[in-house]
């Protein structure tokens, strides 16, 4: 299995005053951007915005321009600009290996503990266990208080096709 780059469209680009943009294609090829900056100071001394489609924008700090990247990248595959293979293609191959570990694990339905010498954050799927199958579905309040009916809506604004489309798949069962 080969290491799918999940981020191989990304663009990086640094303005005069230091402020760093992220960039992913959107919708008709029009590219998303976020952006972080060093600000200094105690606590926090980085800060981040990330794209909204529509409605204000906030800012957001960490300790770490890395953490930054991470929020940002993250941010891009929680509003579905940037897909993640189901097939964890795109770990590399020490996190293919701890993925494997988990999901023989998971298949024996065991308690596990995965011990990592350094921190490491990657998705990864692990197949569904269903026992008794049911029709599932939510209602509209439900399904607009589901984490990603809340992240499109936030990106997208509450009255776009995308994030209705997504409340009405949550309502049926849809979990995407």
């Amino acid at each position: 299995m080969g290491n799918v780059d999940i981020f191989k469209d990304l663009t990086i680009k640094i303005n005069e005053e230091g402020v760093t943009t992220m960039s992913v294609p959107g919708a008709f090829g029009i590219l998303v951007d976020c952006e972080y900056w060093h600000v200094g100071g105690e606590g926090d001394p980085w800060c981040y915005r990330l794209s909204g489609a529509d409605g204000p924008r906030y800012a957001y700090s960490h300790p770490s321009e890395h953490g930054c990247q991470i929020a940002i990248k993250r941010h891009f595959v929680s509003v579905g600009l940037v897909k993640v293979p189901e097939d964890n293609s795109h770990l590399d191959e020490e996190n293919q290996l701890i993925a494997a570990g988990i999901l023989a694990n998971w298949n024996a339905q065991t308690a596990f503990l995965v011990f990592q010498p350094q921190p490491r954050g990657v998705d990864v799927f692990l197949p569904c266990r269903i026992y008794e199958l049911v029709d599932f579905s939510m209602t509209r309040e439900e399904a607009e208080a589901h984490p990603a009916a809340i992240v499109c809506r936030e990106f997208w604004g509450a009255k776009s096709g995308d994030y209705q489309n997504r409340v009405e798949a949550l309502m049926r069962g849809e979990l995407r």
